[in-house]
Protein backbone atom coordinates (compact mmCIF):
# COMPACT_ATOMS: atom_id res chain seq x y z
CA UNK A 1 0.00 0.00 0.00
CA UNK A 2 2.79 2.44 0.88
CA UNK A 3 4.40 1.76 -2.50
CA UNK A 4 1.12 2.65 -4.26
CA UNK A 5 0.82 5.89 -2.28
CA UNK A 6 4.41 6.78 -3.23
CA UNK A 7 3.76 6.20 -6.94
CA UNK A 8 0.47 8.10 -6.81
CA UNK A 9 2.18 11.05 -5.08
CA UNK A 10 4.89 11.06 -7.73
CA UNK A 11 2.17 11.07 -10.39
CA UNK A 12 0.38 14.02 -8.71
CA UNK A 13 3.62 16.02 -8.61
CA UNK A 14 4.72 15.08 -12.13
CA UNK A 15 1.37 15.95 -13.70
CA UNK A 16 0.97 19.04 -11.49
CA UNK A 17 -2.46 18.01 -10.18
CA UNK A 18 -3.43 20.72 -7.70
CA UNK A 19 -7.21 20.95 -8.16
CA UNK A 20 -9.04 17.84 -6.94
CA UNK A 21 -12.21 18.86 -8.77
CA UNK A 22 -11.55 17.56 -12.27
CA UNK A 23 -13.50 18.88 -15.24
CA UNK A 24 -14.10 17.13 -18.58
CA UNK A 25 -11.43 19.40 -20.05
CA UNK A 26 -8.79 18.78 -17.38
CA UNK A 27 -9.44 15.03 -17.46
CA UNK A 28 -8.99 14.90 -21.22
CA UNK A 29 -5.86 17.05 -21.05
CA UNK A 30 -4.41 14.60 -18.53
CA UNK A 31 -5.04 11.53 -20.69
CA UNK A 32 -3.78 13.38 -23.78
CA UNK A 33 -0.50 14.11 -22.01
CA UNK A 34 -0.20 10.42 -21.15
CA UNK A 35 -0.83 9.44 -24.76
CA UNK A 36 -4.15 7.68 -24.18
CA UNK A 37 -7.44 8.18 -26.03
CA UNK A 38 -10.74 8.25 -24.15
CA UNK A 39 -13.78 6.58 -25.71
CA UNK A 40 -17.14 5.60 -24.29
CA UNK A 41 -18.34 2.08 -25.12
CA UNK A 42 -20.71 3.56 -27.70
CA UNK A 43 -17.94 5.57 -29.34
CA UNK A 44 -15.60 2.59 -29.27
CA UNK A 45 -18.14 0.00 -30.38
CA UNK A 46 -16.28 -0.79 -33.61
CA UNK A 47 -13.04 -1.41 -31.72
CA UNK A 48 -14.82 -3.55 -29.12
CA UNK A 49 -16.43 -5.72 -31.79
CA UNK A 50 -13.30 -6.00 -33.94
CA UNK A 51 -11.15 -7.02 -30.97
CA UNK A 52 -13.89 -9.31 -29.52
CA UNK A 53 -13.94 -7.38 -26.25
CA UNK A 54 -17.71 -7.50 -25.63
CA UNK A 55 -17.32 -9.48 -22.40
CA UNK A 56 -15.21 -6.69 -20.88
CA UNK A 57 -17.97 -4.11 -21.26
CA UNK A 58 -19.49 -5.45 -18.04
CA UNK A 59 -16.64 -3.58 -16.34
CA UNK A 60 -16.99 0.16 -15.78
CA UNK A 61 -13.82 0.74 -17.82
CA UNK A 62 -10.86 -1.06 -19.36
CA UNK A 63 -7.73 -0.24 -21.36
CA UNK A 64 -6.66 -1.83 -24.65
CA UNK A 65 -3.73 -1.54 -27.03
CA UNK A 66 -4.68 -1.56 -30.71
CA UNK A 67 -1.57 -1.25 -32.85
CA UNK A 68 0.17 1.90 -31.66
CA UNK A 69 -3.05 3.27 -30.15
CA UNK A 70 -3.66 3.11 -26.40
CA UNK A 71 -7.32 3.48 -25.55
CA UNK A 72 -9.28 3.78 -22.29
CA UNK A 73 -12.91 2.74 -22.81
CA UNK A 74 -15.65 3.38 -20.24
CA UNK A 75 -19.39 2.92 -19.70
CA UNK A 76 -21.54 5.69 -21.15
CA UNK A 77 -23.89 6.14 -18.20
CA UNK A 78 -21.40 6.78 -15.40
CA UNK A 79 -21.75 9.90 -13.27
CA UNK A 80 -18.91 12.31 -13.88
CA UNK A 81 -17.27 11.70 -10.50
CA UNK A 82 -17.39 7.92 -11.09
CA UNK A 83 -16.03 8.43 -14.60
CA UNK A 84 -13.04 10.29 -13.12
CA UNK A 85 -12.45 7.47 -10.63
CA UNK A 86 -12.53 4.63 -13.16
CA UNK A 87 -10.30 6.51 -15.62
CA UNK A 88 -7.78 7.16 -12.84
CA UNK A 89 -8.08 3.48 -11.98
CA UNK A 90 -7.05 2.65 -15.55
CA UNK A 91 -4.22 5.16 -15.37
CA UNK A 92 -3.20 3.35 -12.19
CA UNK A 93 -2.80 0.13 -14.18
CA UNK A 94 -0.61 2.07 -16.61
CA UNK A 95 1.56 3.76 -13.98
CA UNK A 96 1.95 0.56 -11.97
CA UNK A 97 2.99 -1.34 -15.11
CA UNK A 98 0.44 -4.09 -14.62
CA UNK A 99 0.26 -7.16 -16.81
CA UNK A 100 -1.58 -7.20 -20.11
CA UNK A 101 -3.81 -10.15 -20.95
CA UNK A 102 -6.45 -9.01 -23.46
CA UNK A 103 -6.84 -5.82 -21.44
CA UNK A 104 -4.50 -3.98 -19.11
CA UNK A 105 -4.53 -5.24 -15.53
CA UNK A 106 -5.57 -8.78 -16.44
CA UNK A 107 -3.51 -11.90 -15.94
CA UNK A 108 -3.86 -15.63 -16.48
CA UNK A 109 -3.56 -15.83 -12.69
CA UNK A 110 -6.88 -14.65 -11.20
CA UNK A 111 -5.23 -13.87 -7.86
CA UNK A 112 -2.78 -11.57 -9.60
CA UNK A 113 -5.63 -9.89 -11.49
CA UNK A 114 -7.51 -9.26 -8.23
CA UNK A 115 -4.40 -7.81 -6.60
CA UNK A 116 -3.83 -5.51 -9.57
CA UNK A 117 -7.43 -4.28 -9.44
CA UNK A 118 -7.00 -3.38 -5.75
CA UNK A 119 -3.74 -1.58 -6.48
CA UNK A 120 -5.31 0.43 -9.30
CA UNK A 121 -8.17 1.38 -6.95
CA UNK A 122 -5.67 2.51 -4.31
CA UNK A 123 -3.91 4.66 -6.92
CA UNK A 124 -7.20 6.31 -7.97
CA UNK A 125 -8.20 7.00 -4.35
CA UNK A 126 -4.87 8.68 -3.61
CA UNK A 127 -4.99 10.89 -6.72
CA UNK A 128 -8.60 11.97 -6.07
CA UNK A 129 -8.18 12.33 -2.30
CA UNK A 130 -4.52 12.64 -1.27
CA UNK A 131 -4.31 11.53 2.36
CA UNK A 132 -1.64 14.04 3.31
CA UNK A 133 -3.78 16.93 2.05
CA UNK A 134 -6.83 15.69 3.97
CA UNK A 135 -4.75 15.29 7.13
CA UNK A 136 -3.39 18.81 6.68
CA UNK A 137 -6.99 20.07 6.60
CA UNK A 138 -7.86 18.09 9.73
CA UNK A 139 -10.51 15.98 8.01
CA UNK A 140 -12.36 13.73 10.44
CA UNK A 141 -15.60 12.70 8.71
CA UNK A 142 -17.02 11.81 5.31
CA UNK A 143 -18.84 15.13 4.93
CA UNK A 144 -15.51 16.95 4.94
CA UNK A 145 -14.16 14.52 2.36
CA UNK A 146 -17.19 15.25 0.15
CA UNK A 147 -16.54 18.99 0.46
CA UNK A 148 -12.85 18.76 -0.46
CA UNK A 149 -12.94 16.02 -3.13
CA UNK A 150 -15.24 14.50 -5.74
CA UNK A 151 -15.74 11.35 -3.65
CA UNK A 152 -18.90 10.54 -1.71
CA UNK A 153 -20.78 7.58 -0.25
CA UNK A 154 -18.81 4.36 0.11
CA UNK A 155 -15.78 5.86 -1.61
CA UNK A 156 -15.59 8.70 0.93
CA UNK A 157 -16.00 6.17 3.75
CA UNK A 158 -13.12 4.14 2.33
CA UNK A 159 -10.85 7.20 2.33
CA UNK A 160 -11.83 7.99 5.92
CA UNK A 161 -10.75 4.49 6.96
CA UNK A 162 -7.38 5.06 5.26
CA UNK A 163 -6.94 8.33 7.12
CA UNK A 164 -7.16 6.43 10.40
CA UNK A 165 -4.20 4.24 9.39
CA UNK A 166 -1.15 6.18 10.58
CA UNK A 167 1.24 3.74 8.85
CA UNK A 168 0.31 5.01 5.38
CA UNK A 169 2.96 7.68 4.89
CA UNK A 170 5.34 8.77 2.13
CA UNK A 171 8.29 11.14 1.88
CA UNK A 172 6.41 13.29 -0.67
CA UNK A 173 3.35 13.71 1.55
CA UNK A 174 4.27 17.19 2.77
CA UNK A 175 4.99 18.51 -0.73
CA UNK A 176 1.75 17.10 -2.15
CA UNK A 177 -0.30 18.53 0.73
CA UNK A 178 1.37 21.94 0.45
CA UNK A 179 0.88 22.26 -3.32
CA UNK A 180 -2.80 21.28 -3.23
CA UNK A 181 -3.50 23.43 -0.17
CA UNK A 182 -2.11 26.48 -1.95
CA UNK A 183 -4.29 25.87 -5.00
CA UNK A 184 -7.54 25.06 -3.20
CA UNK A 185 -9.47 27.42 -0.89
CA UNK A 186 -9.23 26.86 2.84
CA UNK A 187 -12.96 26.22 3.08
CA UNK A 188 -14.46 24.78 -0.07
CA UNK A 189 -17.83 26.48 -0.47
CA UNK A 190 -19.30 24.28 -3.16
CA UNK A 191 -22.96 25.20 -3.34
CA UNK A 192 -24.80 22.74 -5.52
CA UNK A 193 -27.22 23.91 -8.17
CA UNK A 194 -30.03 22.16 -6.31
CA UNK A 195 -29.40 24.27 -3.17
CA UNK A 196 -29.31 27.49 -5.19
CA UNK A 197 -32.60 26.55 -6.87
CA UNK A 198 -34.18 25.87 -3.46
CA UNK A 199 -33.14 29.32 -2.24
CA UNK A 200 -34.61 30.96 -5.32
CA UNK A 201 -37.89 29.07 -4.90
CA UNK A 202 -38.07 30.04 -1.23
CA UNK A 203 -37.70 33.77 -1.88
CA UNK A 204 -41.39 34.44 -2.69
CA UNK A 205 -42.49 32.75 0.54
CA UNK A 206 -39.86 34.64 2.52
CA UNK A 207 -41.00 37.89 0.92
CA UNK A 208 -44.59 37.16 1.99
CA UNK A 209 -43.58 36.47 5.60
CA UNK A 210 -41.52 39.65 5.88
CA UNK A 211 -44.31 41.71 4.31
CA UNK A 212 -46.82 40.23 6.77
CA UNK A 213 -44.62 40.97 9.76
CA UNK A 214 -43.93 44.49 8.48
CA UNK A 215 -47.67 45.21 8.30
CA UNK A 216 -48.18 44.58 12.01
CA UNK A 217 -44.92 46.13 13.23
CA UNK A 218 -44.82 49.68 14.56
CA UNK A 219 -43.67 52.48 12.30
CA UNK A 220 -40.24 52.57 13.96
CA UNK A 221 -39.93 48.78 13.78
CA UNK A 222 -41.19 48.21 10.27
CA UNK A 223 -39.19 45.66 8.34
CA UNK A 224 -38.24 46.22 4.70
CA UNK A 225 -40.85 44.82 2.34
CA UNK A 226 -38.65 44.93 -0.77
CA UNK A 227 -36.14 42.12 -1.22
CA UNK A 228 -33.62 42.34 -4.02
CA UNK A 229 -32.90 39.22 -6.04
CA UNK A 230 -29.63 37.51 -5.09
CA UNK A 231 -26.71 38.30 -7.34
CA UNK A 232 -26.52 34.92 -9.06
CA UNK A 233 -24.95 34.14 -12.42
CA UNK A 234 -27.37 34.09 -15.36
CA UNK A 235 -26.37 30.48 -16.03
CA UNK A 236 -27.72 29.45 -12.63
CA UNK A 237 -30.89 31.55 -12.71
CA UNK A 238 -32.00 30.14 -16.06
CA UNK A 239 -31.59 26.47 -15.13
CA UNK A 240 -34.86 24.77 -14.27
CA UNK A 241 -35.25 22.66 -11.15
CA UNK A 242 -37.44 20.09 -12.89
CA UNK A 243 -35.86 19.99 -16.37
CA UNK A 244 -33.38 17.22 -17.14
CA UNK A 245 -30.14 18.22 -18.82
CA UNK A 246 -27.77 16.05 -20.83
CA UNK A 247 -24.08 15.75 -21.69
CA UNK A 248 -22.20 13.60 -24.16
CA UNK A 249 -19.51 11.12 -23.21
CA UNK A 250 -16.69 13.42 -24.29
CA UNK A 251 -18.48 16.76 -24.10
CA UNK A 252 -17.73 19.70 -21.83
CA UNK A 253 -21.17 21.33 -22.00
CA UNK A 254 -24.68 20.45 -20.83
CA UNK A 255 -27.67 20.58 -23.20
CA UNK A 256 -31.44 20.55 -23.24
CA UNK A 257 -33.24 17.52 -24.68
CA UNK A 258 -33.44 17.75 -28.46
CA UNK A 259 -30.28 19.84 -28.89
CA UNK A 260 -28.68 19.18 -32.28
CA UNK A 261 -25.35 18.41 -30.58
CA UNK A 262 -26.95 15.35 -28.97
CA UNK A 263 -28.19 13.76 -32.22
CA UNK A 264 -25.11 11.69 -33.05
CA UNK A 265 -24.24 10.82 -29.45
CA UNK A 266 -25.73 8.93 -26.54
CA UNK A 267 -27.16 11.61 -24.21
CA UNK A 268 -26.24 11.16 -20.54
CA UNK A 269 -28.56 12.81 -17.98
CA UNK A 270 -26.82 14.92 -15.34
CA UNK A 271 -28.00 15.89 -11.88
CA UNK A 272 -27.99 19.37 -10.36
CA UNK A 273 -24.82 18.60 -8.43
CA UNK A 274 -22.97 17.57 -11.58
CA UNK A 275 -23.88 20.64 -13.64
CA UNK A 276 -21.04 22.50 -11.91
CA UNK A 277 -18.51 20.42 -13.88
CA UNK A 278 -19.92 21.51 -17.26
CA UNK A 279 -20.53 24.76 -19.13
CA UNK A 280 -23.92 25.60 -20.75
CA UNK A 281 -24.41 24.90 -24.44
CA UNK A 282 -24.53 28.16 -26.43
CA UNK A 283 -27.37 26.85 -28.61
CA UNK A 284 -29.55 25.80 -25.68
CA UNK A 285 -28.61 28.81 -23.59
CA UNK A 286 -27.95 31.73 -26.01
CA UNK A 287 -27.75 34.21 -23.13
CA UNK A 288 -24.95 32.34 -21.43
CA UNK A 289 -26.80 29.52 -19.70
Amino acid sequence: MICIIRLANQFILRENITNLFFTPKSLRELTDRLGYSLLSYTEGQEIIEHQSLQSYTEKKAFTVFVGDARIILYQDNLSFSEKVFVILHEIGHIELEHTYFGILGKSEDSAQSDAQEQEADAFAYQVMAPLSFLRRRGVSDTEQIKELTMLSGDRAAHVLALLHDSTIRDSNDALVARRISRAMPRVKKRCSAAIIFAVILALPALYGIISFVGTFAGADEALPTQINSPDLPDSVQSVSVTETYYVTAQGEKYHRAGCRYLKNSTPIPVTGDELQYYAPCKICFPNGG
